[in-house]
């Protein structure tokens, strides 16, 4: 599948236009285009029965892989997790600013 107007060999910028609007065209449409199931799953929600899982968060924010919405979404989503390394930063910079607030 060929976008008009984007032939091969078209400069830099012309390649990260094509390859936006082919992620648009074969990605972003598709998943909006089930959106239209979340009053469904809404509504099975409230009989008791099954809605399928997906993550959570808002696509409006540059989340468009939680597309579509409407679904089961996950409590803890694993890659949104601080590292390690995070981790720790974090812990030493809530401990510099505890001592600072104690010591003023």
């Amino acid at each position: 599948q060929t976008l008009v107007g984007f032939e091969e060999g078209n400069s830099a910028e012309t390649s990260e236009i094509k390859k936006v609007l082919e992620f648009v065209c074969e990605s972003l449409v598709p998943s909006l285009k089930g959106t239209t199931q979340e009053i469904t799953h809404l509504l099975t929600a409230l009989n008791g029965e099954f809605v399928p899982a997906g993550p959570s968060g808002s696509p409006s924010r540059g989340m468009a892989h939680i597309l579509p919405t409407g679904r089961n979404f996950y409590a803890v989503d694993p890659n949104a997790l601080p590292s390690m390394a995070a981790w720790d930063v974090g812990q030493g910079l809530a401990k510099e600013v505890s001592a600072r607030y104690f010591t003023e």
